[in-house]
């Protein structure tokens, strides 16, 4: 795709708020929307650092307002809300970026792949502790 890649950040707490700061880095991305059920002081922050992103308490209300207008999903939700969300946004057509880990049971990983490789989509899995430049360093 030309241009920008728009974004959305499901959890905006710590983690996502930290990978979200990468895509700062990067100037052919922007996050178009924060979704987070706690719209208090832990996410504030984020807030205010994409005052453009629309803002969602619903990941499911923000695919349907906003399908059309993003491109990838950041999902650093809790832990088991990880499979359900990279799912909605696989079965959109979305690229994830999904912190660890991806899911409980090894049978919702393997039906995440099939969903990802059916809907032609780039999905990654984050290990904070494996993914810092100190570690790609080393």
């Amino acid at each position: 795709m030309a241009g920008r890649y728009r974004v959305a950040i499901l959890g905006c707490r710590a983690r996502g708020r930290a990978v979200g700061w990468a895509y700062k880095e990067h100037p052919g991305t922007a996050i178009v929307a924060l979704c987070d059920v706690d719209h208090g002081s832990h996410t504030a922050k984020s807030f205010e650092q994409w005052p453009k992103a629309r803002q969602f308490r619903d990941f499911r209300r923000m695919f349907d307002e906003m399908e059309q207008q993003l491109d990838a999903v950041v999902v650093a939700t809790p832990d088991h809300t990880h499979a359900v969300a990279a799912m909605a946004a696989i079965e959109r057509g979305k690229h994830v970026y999904c912190e660890k880990p991806l899911a409980h049971p090894v049978h919702e990983v393997r039906q995440l792949m099939e969903a990802a490789q059916a809907h032609h989509v780039v999905t990654q899995l984050g290990n904070q502790g494996h993914s810092s430049d100190s570690i790609r360093t080393f």
